[in-house]
């Protein structure tokens, strides 16, 4: 009975000098992510820990935050740029850790391809031939420019991957800024509703020009308007 009491307390030693050591090997590591040649932070970059298999995405402003191991191998990596890895120093005596990360453009030259709408060049040749050009530049102009045929075009028109890559990295940021809590509601804020009140009273919330109200009452409708 007393031996084993003995192996079961020494069993509770160990775990808890294993779990001090733990505790103590943990870092808070903070740091941007920029352009190298821009000095500008990216936007959405991907901060990952190789050795735990996490990490963090970088907010608008290039900033990351998110807990790590001292001497874990980090890996900065973005769309369009070159990957970085770092390692945490094993030594450092502190319990937080910054670091600034300058990422390159990756640059991939492709080979020139050529798109025509026709399968045949006699097909191409054809339809050149047959092609009534108007002589007059400004004719054409107006033809290219007609505001009705702009206006048809652009209701029909969809987002590049550009805008909707955005869209997205916007949606993902703002859903992370609330994990783990309920997410930031406008219409609960008492500081958004005291601002709404005095607008109202000074008969200044429905100004045309949006710049020049002292309070946007689309925060209220809608909170994710609202970054903070």
């Amino acid at each position: 009975m007393t031996k084993n009491f003995l192996c079961l307390l020494l069993f509770w030693a160990l775990e808890a000098v294993v779990f001090a050591q733990n505790k103590n090997d943990l870092v808070q590591f903070t740091g941007v992510v920029i352009d190298v040649a821009t000095r500008q932070p990216i936007l959405y970059a991907t901060v990952f820990d190789k050795k735990i298999r996490r990490g963090a995405v970088c907010d608008e402003n290039g900033y990351f935050s998110f807990v790590v191991h001292k001497g874990d191998s980090i890996q900065f990596s973005a769309v369009g740029y070159q990957k970085k890895m770092i390692r945490i120093p094993p030594n450092i005596t502190k319990d937080s850790y910054s670091f600034i990360a300058q990422l390159e453009i990756d640059q991939v030259l492709l080979k020139e391809a050529t798109i025509y709408p026709w399968p045949k060049r006699d097909e191409f040749d054809d339809a050149f031939m047959s092609v009534v050009v108007p002589d007059d530049d400004l004719q054409r102009a107006r033809r290219n420019l007609e505001r009705e045929e702009l206006r048809e075009q652009g209701k029909t028109m969809a987002m590049d991957g550009k805008e909707n890559y955005s869209f997205q990295m916007r949606q993902n940021a703002q859903r992370m800024y609330s994990a783990g809590q309920n997410p930031y509601m406008g219409i609960f804020d008492p500081i958004a509703w005291g601002k709404f009140f005095k607008a109202l009273s000074n008969d200044e919330l429905f100004k045309s020009d949006k710049k020049k109200r002292p309070f946007d009452i689309d925060k209220l409708r809608n909170p994710e308007i609202d970054g903070n």
